[in-house]
């Protein structure tokens, strides 16, 4: 019994040898995957920051796009209201 369980462990050993010998390449190259990944994360959290940083810029442009433009359709509509005074009281045919 002494020699089966010799040669069972024996044979165990060479088995886990032959394991670890040809674990050890996919282990590197999983290592360097995951550093990979690591810096792919990090590039995209600065990406994800930018992005942030731009929307909040284009919501600043257009709320002053929207200022703008109502202050040009207020002062359009005063002075179509001017031109239409001026026209009425000088008599004038409207320009269409």
């Amino acid at each position: 019994m002494s020699k089966d369980t010799d040669l069972i462990q024996q044979i165990g050993e060479v088995v886990d040898q032959k394991i670890a010998s040809r674990l050890e390449p996919i282990e590197t190259r999983l290592g360097g995957i995951e550093t990979r990944v690591g810096s792919i994360e990090t590039r995209l959290g600065r990406v994800e920051k930018e992005q942030k940083k731009q929307g909040k810029a284009l919501k600043s442009v257009k709320s002053t796009l929207d200022v703008a433009a109502r202050l040009f359709n207020s002062e359009d509509m005063h002075l179509r209201k001017r031109v239409k005074r001026i026209e009425t009281h000088l008599r004038l045919e409207p320009i269409e």
